[in-house]
Formats: C-alpha cells, sequence, structure tokens
C-alpha cells in the first residue's frame, strides 16, 4: 500500500523530469551536431583550398595525400554525427532498484 503509493510518486516525478532532461538533450545534441559540421566544412574547404593550389602549382604529388584528409574529414563527420544521434535516443525506462517500507517508533 504504502510502497504503491511511493512508486506512483517517484514515476510521477520521473516523468516531469524525462521530459526536461529530452528537451535538454536534444538542443545539447543539436549544438554538438552544428559545432561538428562547420568544424568538418571549415577543415574540407581549406583541404579542397590545398588541392587547388598544388594543381594550380603543378604540384601533384601530395594530391592523393590531401584527398585522403578530406575522405577521413568526411569519415569522421560521419562517426561524429553517428554518435550523436545515438546519445539522441533516450530510454525512458524507469527500473525500480529497491521498495521497503520503514517503521519509526
Amino acid at each position: 500500500d504504502a510502497v504503491l503509493l511511493c512508486e506512483e510518486n517517484l514515476a510521477d516525478a520521473f516523468g516531469s523530469r524525462i521530459a526536461d532532461f529530452e528537451a535538454e538533450n536534444s538542443v545539447r545534441c543539436d549544438q554538438q551536431e552544428t559545432s561538428a559540421k562547420k568544424y568538418a566544412k571549415r577543415r574540407i574547404d581549406e583541404l579542397r583550398e590545398r588541392v587547388a593550389r598544388f594543381k594550380t602549382q603543378g604540384k601533384t604529388k601530395p594530391i592523393p595525400m590531401t584527398q585522403g584528409l578530406i575522405r577521413k574529414e568526411e569519415e569522421q563527420l560521419r562517426a561524429k554525427t553517428h554518435r550523436i544521434a545515438m546519445r539522441r535516443e533516450v530510454d525512458p525506462t524507469m527500473v525500480p532498484l529497491a521498495a521497503g517500507i520503514i517503521r519509526v517508533g
């Protein structure tokens, strides 16, 4: 009886807290995703400019290495966005750890 009442109160409190957590988590994930995309775009643009500069200078030897760096940045961005997408998924399962009543008096 008392345990059931406690569990109901905990479930109600958990429900209100999970909504707040999901909202905060979404904002945090959005910020991380935006930051990762901006960084990758900046880095890839720099590397593409480098490739273009090598081509105009007739330096063909470093081009494949630089193109490899571009592919590496693109792969790192895919991995980061995948990890962020996984963090967006919140498991709202509440698992009871213990229940009991302490009689005082």
